[in-house]
Parts: structure tokens; sequence; C-alpha cells
């Protein structure tokens, strides 16, 4: 029973125990199931965000080649554009500043045609001074409108054209098929906001320009608009002080002039002085000073200088340049022998014909006293500094000759003034002679003195008429001597036709004294007695 009751229990209690046991490796064994559960979703994160580990790693070193790549681009940039700014200061002239920035753009860009063009605001005009198309070219200036370059202009941004088909609808000029590019890339050339011209690229590829592209060359223009900008300033500097300079030279020129015409009051002077330094300072073929004559209207040539010094025959007002500048009072220019022709010149022989002309009024107060112009046998040669020039050696010349005139006029009246006393004084000398004698012989002597003293001629006659024989008498005839001429018939002869028509008769040639008396060998003057 001991036995049985002892086994029992042993049972019961070895039962419990391995129930107990069974329970605790239950339990051990989810736990480890837990864990291992556990290990492996944790390995599974790890595998993840190793993956992720690596993508964002990859991602980072993409960006850091990207960002070092950008970093070189820029650096590269930034070297051409340096580059290209220190060759540009180192000048101030326009087409060095094109050539310099063209050929960069040319060896970056290495495509087929590189251009730059320029806009002149004041004649509305697109100059090309840089232009490459498999070698240098030299393109005419066109004028702003259609076209791409006029596009860019216009609108102050940049274009980009990838296909010669899309260029079309810009009212592009349509070339060859061989010269037709397909891509076009042109940025403005801004400074100061103004827009100055294009820089411009074209490829024989489609689709061969990218923002990269259009970044490095708005950069270029930028630094070329500065320097032309500069250029420009300078060069417009350079004019004004040249322009300075040529006006001192111009002042110095008629101080020069005028304090030499100062000096006289003669028109030959005055115009040989002017003639001289006008055909020194314009270096000229022909040099021509000619005054009218407002009486007889008709066009002297004071001073001519053609090879030599020339003595020109008066001619008419009316046809050839001259008669135009007078009549018109303004200058005038002409570049060829077929302009000369066109406004009626008188064109001389073949030999003589000159191509360029100018003419300037000479103008003294309201009046235009004549012209001097200068000719040359080259065609167009004369320009607007010619032309100021001219008109200030004129003006002054028309002062002096106006001067000159005034003083000939003053001197002439002077003379006829001189003139009349002489004569009073003759008049009243001889009227005292006569009033003590009344013999006719005596008078007639008395008076027959006086003229040839009066005159200081060779001949000397008085001789009178009597009406009832119809004779000539001669009591007073000297001819190196004191004469005695026998009385003659009316009739032929100069004494006949004064007598009868009662009028002063007077030639001045021999050739008119012989038509009326052929025996005549003196010039002669006549005066009836009344």
């Amino acid at each position: 029973m001991y036995d049985e009751q002892l086994g029992k229990d042993a049972a019961r209690t070895l039962g419990g125990f391995l129930g107990e046991t069974a329970d605790m490796q239950s339990s051990v064994e989810i736990d480890l199931a837990g864990r291992l559960e556990s290990a492996d979703r944790y390995i599974a994160e790890l595998e993840v965000a190793k993956a992720s580990g690596a993508t964002q790693l990859s991602q980072l070193s993409a960006d850091n080649k990207r960002l070092l790549d950008l970093t070189e681009d820029r650096a590269k940039e930034l070297a051409i554009l340096n580059s290209v700014g220190e060759a540009m200061a180192k000048t101030l002239n326009v087409k060095t500043v094109t050539r310099i920035v063209g050929d960069k753009v040319r060896e970056i860009f290495g495509e087929d045609i590189t251009e730059i063009l320029l806009h002149d605001e004041v004649s509305d005009l697109i100059t090309v001074p840089y232009s490459f198309y498999r070698e240098y070219q030299d393109v005419e200036p066109f004028t702003l409108g259609a076209g791409l370059t006029s596009k860019v202009i216009l609108s102050g941004t940049p274009l980009v054209i990838d296909t010669f088909e899309q260029s079309l609808k810009f009212d592009v000029i349509a070339l060859t098929e061989a010269e037709r590019s397909e891509s076009y890339l042109g940025v403005p050339i801004i400074a100061g906001g103004r827009t100055l011209g294009v820089v411009s690229v074209q490829s024989y590829q489609k689709n061969a320009f990218s923002e990269d592209h259009v970044r490095l060359l708005q950069a270029l223009s930028s630094s070329m608009g500065v320097a032309i900008s500069n250029a420009r300033l300078f060069d417009e500097t350079q004019r004004l002080l040249k322009v300075s300079e040529d006006r001192a030279k111009e002042l110095a020129i008629l101080n020069s002039v005028g304090e030499a015409m100062a000096k006289t009051l003669n028109v030959k002077t005055v115009t040989r002085i002017v003639g001289d330094k006008v055909r020194e300072i314009f270096g000229t073929d022909v040099t021509e000073i000619l005054l009218r004559d407002e009486k007889s209207d008709l066009i002297t040539v004071p001073y001519a200088f053609y090879r030599d010094y020339q003595d020109p025959e008066p001619f008419a007002m009316g046809e050839g340049l001259t008669s135009k500048v007078i009549l018109s009072g303004k200058p005038l220019v002409l570049g060829s022998t077929e302009q000369h022709v066109a406004l009626g010149a008188l064109i001389p022989t073949e030999d003589d014909r000159t191509e360029s002309y100018l003419g300037v009024p000479i103008i003294a107060g309201d009046r235009i006293l004549g012209v001097v112009s200068v000719q040359s046998y080259e065609k167009n040669v004369f320009n607007e500094d010619h032309v100021r020039l001219l008109q200030g050696l004129s003006s002054g010349m028309g002062v002096a000759i106006s001067n000159a005139h005034l003083f000939d006029e003053t001197q002439r009246l002077l003379k006829v003034t001189e003139d009349r006393a002489k004569e009073l004084a003759i008049l009243n000398s001889v009227g005292e002679a006569m009033t003590k004698s009344l013999n006719l012989d005596t008078v007639i002597r008395l008076v027959g003195d006086k003229v040839r003293e009066a005159f200081g001629i060779e001949v000397s006659e008085i001789l009178l008429h009597d009406s009832e024989t119809g004779l000539i008498h001669v009591p007073y005839a000297y001819f190196r001597t004191y004469r005695a001429i026998d009385p003659f018939p009316m009739g032929m002869g100069v004494a006949s036709k004064i007598i009868t028509t009662g009028e002063p008769f007077v030639f001045g040639t021999l050739e008119e004294g012989k038509s009326l008396a052929p025996t005549f060998h003196t010039k002669r003057i006549g005066l009836p007695l009344t």
C-alpha cells in the first residue's frame, strides 16, 4: 500500500514537474520565435536602410559630380570672360573689340557662322564689323527692319532657332541651299539700357544651341557692350578733340588771311592772297575766284590757277556752275562730271574735265559778289568740312572785297572831284586870259595851248566853219610844233561830222578812226564849238 501510494505520489509529482517543464518550454519557444521574428525584421530594416543609404550615396555622388562639373564649367566660362575682358581692356577701337570677341566666340562655339552686327541709331543702318563664314567676310550695311538681327535688336532679348523652317517666319533672306544654316542663336549687345547690336552664331546642325550657350554668349555680349560703349565714347571724344583742333587750325588760317587782306584795299591783291591760301590748304587741281559786275552782268575772273596762273576772259551771267551758285546764294558740291553736266556746267575739253567741284558764294551784307571754287580730278573729294572752311574764307574775302570796292569808289570820286577842280581851274584861267584880249587869234592860241597842256596830247586843233564860204579854217594846229593848215571844204572827215551833228565824237582805236578818215593814224576826241 505504502509503496503503491508512494508510487502514485511520485508519479503525480513527476507529472506536475513535467507539466511545468512543458509549459516552460512552450513559453521559451514562443519567446524565441518572437525574438527571431524581431531579428528578421531588424535585418530586413537594415537591408532597406543599406539599400536606401546606397541610393542616397549614389545620388549624393551624382549631385557632387554635377556640381563639380558645373563649377568647372563656370570656372571655364569665367576664365573665358576674364581673358576676353583683359583683351578688350587693352583697346578702345570698335573694330578691334569686335575682332577679339568674334574670334573668341568662334573658338569656343566652333560653329559654322559667327557675326557681330552693330546698329547705327542715326542712319538706322546695321553694320557688320565682324563676319566669319569659311573666312572673314566684308558685308555691306543694311537697313533695320526684317530679319533675325532686327528681331533681336527690337526685342532686346535672345533668340534661339532650331531649324531653318522656324527662321522663315522672321523674313530671313533666303540663301542658296548650300548656305542655309539650321540653328541660330543671337543675343543683344546691351550697354546702359541701349541695344547696340547683336552677336550671333549659326550652325548647319539642327537643335545646336542650349541654355548654356545662351548664358555664355550673353555674358560675352555684355562685356562687349561695355567695351564698345567705351570705345564709342573714346571715338567721340577723339572726334570732338579733332574738331576742336580743326577749328583752331581753321581759325588760324582765317586770321592769317584776314590779317593779310587787312593790309590791302586792292581787289586783285585780295583775290591773290585768298586764292593762293585756298590752293595751299585744299591742294586741289583748279582754284578760281570769280566776281560778278552787276552793271555789265559779266563775270570776271581775277584769280584762276590751273597748272599755272591763268587769265580767263570775262563771260556773261547765265549758264554754268558759277552762275548757279551766284543765283542761289548757296554752296554747291558735286562729285562727278556727270553731275556737272546735269546742272548745265560749261564743260571744257576732255583733258581738262574735273570730277569734283565745290563752289561757295562770296557774300557781303545782302549782296553776292561772286564765287570762290575748287575743283579736283578725283571723284567725291569734298565734304562738309571743306564747305565750312571755304565759306569762312569767302566770308572774310567778301568783307575785304567790299571794302576794296568802297575804297576804289572813294578814290574814283576823289579823282572825279580833283579832275573837276582842275577843269574848273583851267576854265577859270582860260576865262581870265580871254577877258584880257579881244583878238580872236590870241584867244584861239590861248585856248589851244591850254587844251594841249591840260590833256597832254600830241595833236591839238581848233577848227572854225565859215558858213558863207562853206570852208573849214584851222586857226590853231599843233603837232610837235605849230602848223599852218589851209582851209578845206565841208564834206568828209571828223570835223565835218562834228560840225554837222553838233555832237562830240570819240574813237579809241585806229580802226575806228580809219572808218571815218582813212588817213588818220591817231586816236581822237572832237567837240563842237557852240
